[in-house]
């Protein structure tokens, strides 16, 4: 087996010899030894949309399993937290960029306050993960205020937020952030988990995988995401009727995930997700159309180019 792994600008040829099984663990072992990276420090991604090879899955699951094929373009970034994003002096004198808003959460509820944990619908606008973050986090912003944040936060640290993570030029990424009809995705869902201390724990319908931003956060958001549009969980306390929408991450308490899986496994059984097979895509960088992400990742492994958007 054959992978394409790129990472900070670089280009690695992988191979898997036809004796080693193809499981995640020789492929970490494989991409460590010729990338020269530690997987403590770094996650792998593959696929498009791109996605997250999850921190516990177990070295002896087959490739196949996990969703990675032979030929896959994969793409290293370094974990969000392990950099701290940087500010120049201009930038803090000015005014323009402020580290983070970590936010005080309290009262957090426990299990047994919580009397329901529900869907709430986000109107599909192109803005649907920015308002999550507003109904959830920070009512006094507005998606185009999160926006600019975010902008901010990739222009204060371009050495994280390079071209390669971005998959465009960082003042290209920047504007097209900025318009209205630009979806938010994974690095945003980075960005606010660090920005905000919160744990974004985001619920994919179509796996029913659950992926984790901002892991040491105590204070913890349930976000769902169907392919192509976010809505979030919010819970009722028992007592007051007051609405909960952001819960207490605690490793010997799993109540609310439970509660927000149930109903992820009930929309994954009624076919409620998009499958990105059969999307229509266009390669920004030559303009070649393309059908659904087997397409995609062909033509990515073919000439390198990894930049797509939705027709």
């Amino acid at each position: 087996m054959r992978f394409l792994v790129k990472f900070e600008g670089k280009r690695n040829q992988i191979r898997l010899q036809k004796e080693e099984p193809p499981t995640w663990g020789n492929l970490k072992k494989q991409v460590e030894q010729e990338v020269g990276v530690s997987f403590s420090n770094v996650v792998l991604r593959f696929g498009f949309p791109p996605q997250n090879v999850e921190r516990a899955t177990d070295d002896s699951t087959l490739l196949e399993k996990v969703g990675i094929s032979d030929g896959e373009a994969l793409t290293l970034e370094r974990a969000a937290e392990m950099v701290q994003p940087r500010a120049s002096s201009q930038q803090v004198s000015q005014g323009a960029w402020k580290p983070s808003e970590h936010k005080t959460f309290t009262s957090l509820p426990s299990p047994e306050m919580l009397s329901s944990v529900d869907r709430f619908v986000i109107p599909s606008d192109n803005s649907c993960l920015f308002n999550c973050i507003v109904k959830t986090v920070d009512p006094s912003k507005t998606p185009a205020k999160l926006r600019e944040i975010a902008t901010q936060v990739i222009r204060a640290d371009p050495e994280k937020y390079s071209e390669v993570v971005l998959g465009k030029p960082v003042d290209e990424y920047c504007a097209w952030l900025q318009r209205p009809e630009s979806w938010g995705g994974f690095i945003e869902l980075a960005i606010f988990s660090e920005y905000f201390g919160v744990c974004f724990a985001v619920f994919d319908v179509e796996s029913c995988r659950i992926d984790y931003y901002g892991e040491e956060s105590k204070a913890m958001v349930l976000f769902l995401y169907d392919g192509i549009h976010y809505d979030c969980f919010v819970g009722r306390e028992k007592e007051s009727g007051r609405e909960a929408a952001v819960f207490s991450r605690d490793p010997m308490d799993d109540v609310s995930i439970a509660k927000a899986l149930m109903i992820t496994q009930d929309l994954h059984e009624r076919k409620q997700f998009t499958n990105t097979a059969g999307m229509s895509l266009r390669c920004l960088v030559c303009q070649i159309p393309l059908k659904g992400e087997k397409e995609a990742v062909g033509h990515a492994r073919e000439t390198g180019h990894s930049n797509f958007s939705q027709c």
